[in-house]
């Protein structure tokens, strides 16, 4: 120093700052420098320990005092033992205090500065009582540790999430744990593929439909098989004589043996080139001899029109019997003569074979599913009062409209001519004219046309031919020669047929008295609600109703139970919220607890798609549909999850191929979401949907 100062008065400040400093420890030039950095250290580690800076001012507090340094130490070791003691009682209370790093910070009471474990003494004494709301958390916590939840509780501790979606955050925790749970006790679910499973379907669907084509070659090589096994026979067999005399009568030019007598002669080759006959019952007792050929099996269809005593003499000629009919259609029917007074012709409903089946007890079997009407609203009144809701119908991807569904054409003018003719000319006029206009519209599409009487049935065909003179252009259009022809039938005849549209003419209305009579000819007859099934349920596309009458004046009071139903079926055809109580809005909410389907249904509609869910009228409803965003009568995509609709098919070919192949054929584009898709990643699901809708609505 004094070479660098020398006897300047820099020199002296510099020792007077040493003594300022370092009190006595520092004597000038004769300190003993080991004491004083003994000195130094140790003050130093009490600063440290102090949790304060070095500084002077303490340090002359420490070292100008000799007497000093033994009341500090005294002071450490009871502040050391402070600390050992309320280390000690941190484990007391239930272990919710068990350890430093809960205590203060992440640092354990050891070792952190006295001043923080001032401070949070200070804090918890001002809290102690909040003691009770800290037990209940620490227990919180360990129950949420024991739960697997631990994660989602650091992320509301450390602010990453709000509080308000904790119990969304909990629900999903929850969920992914148990189907991770799940999936480990299910090999089947723990290997499940989506795009694998997918190829599996596909294979299956040709497959299943490979075997049908296969099935009919197989019947057909088997039935050639026989004719080849008969050619090489021994020429004196009877089966090559019955060929040989076959042969013969089929030469003639004249006097050919009796088709009786014909098929009489050959009971041997007639199972090998003809295993199957179709006739009438009455057909079969005039041809078939029962004492030369037999069958294995006798199958009557339309049984619901056959009499037990016209179906005898063919049950009798086979081993087993299949009876198919509806006993809700038209039974066997005998007209009488109209007697003086009455103003319609009596008809009397008989048994039939169908009905006398049932009475014995057979076994009873009742196909459920319907896919004529490409409109499920065909159907619906059909399925509600008639089959009990029983029939498996399918929705339309197309909603009810001017061309498809049922409409209700009012003819306000018409009049009927109950004390003449018994027909309605207006009416029929009406009918024509409509008919014009649905083959200008629609020439693509076929049509028929049912009265409810006889007489109303002449009146169109007459109006009808009279508009054909004069519109010759439209002559095509009612040309027999085709597949599915126009018609004008009435409802004792109808049974059978079906088209694309099919008008119905009520005919019965008010008198040109004003008086409506509640006379509706065979409806008002025992069974005449058969009738009216049979009508409304011809059509595949579209109905027309005309009527001269409004529902609301046919009394149901003095009404037949046909009469009745005709009332409500033209109240159905209106529209007035008939189509809701039947179910068939394809609009209503879903009642059933489905959170997948919940949850895909949000999701869509945050896409800004309008979707309709649970659409159908029957045992089958379609998830969800989304509508066409530029056509609002056209639903552009169906959607099935594999929930419940899923799983309500009886057979995997139910399941995956048939209920696809009529909605597809109904025009719906369908797509599936398979839950472990949609819980394991919904944005990709979600873009799926994205692009098929854009890709459908483009077409």
């Amino acid at each position: 120093r004094r070479r660098r100062f020398g006897s300047s008065p820099d020199f002296n400040a510099s020792l007077a700052d040493d003594y300022t400093t370092y009190g006595r420890y520092f004597e000038g030039p004769g300190t003993d420098w080991d004491v004083l950095l003994s000195s130094l250290r140790w003050a130093k580690m009490f600063m440290q320990k102090a949790g304060t800076d070095l500084n002077g001012e303490m340090v002359r507090l420490v070292c100008d005092d000799p007497e000093g340094i033994g009341r500090v130490r005294i002071v450490l070791d009871r502040v050391k033992g402070s600390l050992d003691t309320l280390i000690s009682v941190s484990n007391v209370p239930g272990q919710y205090l068990r350890s430093g790093r809960f205590l203060i910070g992440d640092s354990s009471m050891e070792t952190v500065p006295l001043v923080r474990v001032r401070d949070w003494l200070s804090s918890h004494l001002d809290a102690r009582t909040r003691l009770r709301e800290w037990v209940e958390l620490r227990d919180a916590e360990e129950q949420v540790n024991a739960s697997g939840l631990r994660s989602l509780l650091d992320m509301v501790v450390n602010e990453e999430t709000d509080v308000t979606n904790l119990l969304q955050m909990f629900r999903k925790r929850l969920f992914t744990l148990w189907t991770d749970a799940f999936r480990r006790h299910v090999p089947l679910l723990a290997n499940f593929n989506s795009a694998e499973h997918s190829a599996l379907i596909e294979d299956f669907r040709k497959l299943d439909q490979g075997q049908l084509f296969l099935a009919r070659k197989r019947l057909s090589n088997e039935l050639r098989q026989r004719v080849e096994r008969m050619k090489g026979a021994d020429p004196a067999s009877p089966v090559r004589l019955q060929e040989t005399m076959l042969r013969r009568e089929m030469a003639k030019k004249s006097k050919q043996m009796a088709l009786r007598k014909l098929l009489s002669e050959m009971p041997d080759l007639l199972p090998l080139v003809k295993p199957c006959i179709m006739m009438s019952p009455l057909s079969a007792c005039q041809f078939i001899d029962p004492r030369k050929v037999r069958f294995d099996v006798v199958i009557f269809d339309e049984a619901s029109q056959i009499c037990p005593e016209d179906s005898v003499g063919s049950i009798m000629r086979g081993e087993q019997l299949v009876v198919v009919g509806d006993s809700k259609q038209l039974p066997p029917t005998r007209f009488f003569e109209k007697i003086e007074g009455d103003e319609e012709a009596e008809v009397q409903d008989l048994e039939s074979i169908l009905d006398e089946c049932a009475t014995v007890g057979m076994p009873q079997k009742m196909l459920l599913w319907h896919y004529r009407s490409r409109n499920e609203s065909l159907i619906a009144f059909s399925n509600a009062y008639f089959y009990d809701n029983r029939l498996y119908t399918f929705p339309s991807a197309d909603l009810p409209g001017p061309s498809n569904g049922i409409e209700f054409v009012h003819v306000p003018n018409g009049i009927y001519d109950r004390g003449g003719k018994r027909d309605n000319k207006t009416e029929a006029k009406k009918v024509a004219d409509l008919v014009f206009e649905q083959f200008k519209a629609h020439p693509e599409m076929s049509l028929g046309v049912v009265a409810f009487s006889e007489e109303q049935q002449f009146a169109i065909l007459e109006v009808v031919e009279y508009m054909k003179k004069l519109k010759p252009e439209y002559q095509r259009y009612f040309d027999e020669g085709q597949e599915e022809s126009f018609f004008v039938k009435n409802l004792e005849n109808v049974q059978g047929d079906e088209r694309d549209v099919m008008f119905f003419s009520v005919g019965y209305g008010k008198d040109s008295d004003g008086k409506l009579a509640m006379n509706f000819g065979p409806l008002n007859m025992e069974g005449g609600h058969r009738r009216l099934n049979v009508a409304i349920t011809r059509a595949r596309r579209h109905v027309k109703l005309i009527s001269s009458m409004e529902p609301e004046e046919i009394d149901p009071n003095s009404a037949s139970k046909g009469v009745l139903l005709l009332r409500r079926y033209m109240e159905f055809a209106r529209g007035r919220g008939e189509r809701s109580a039947l179910g068939c809005d394809t609009r209503h909410e879903d009642d059933g607890d489905r959170p997948m389907e919940d949850s895909i249904f949000e999701a869509l509609t945050k896409m800004g798609l309008t979707l309709h869910r649970n659409v159908g009228c029957s045992g089958y409803r379609l998830d969800m549909a989304v509508m066409d965003p530029e056509k609002n009568q056209r639903h552009i995509l169906g959607i099935e999850c594999d929930g419940l609709n899923y799983a309500s098919a009886q057979t995997a070919r139910d399941r995956e191929r048939l209920r696809e192949d009529v909605l597809t054929g109904l025009g719906w584009n369908m797509h599936r979401i398979w839950s472990r898709d949609w819980v394991e990643d919904r944005n990709r699901e979600l873009h799926k949907i994205e692009a098929l809708v854009e890709r459908y609505r483009s077409r």
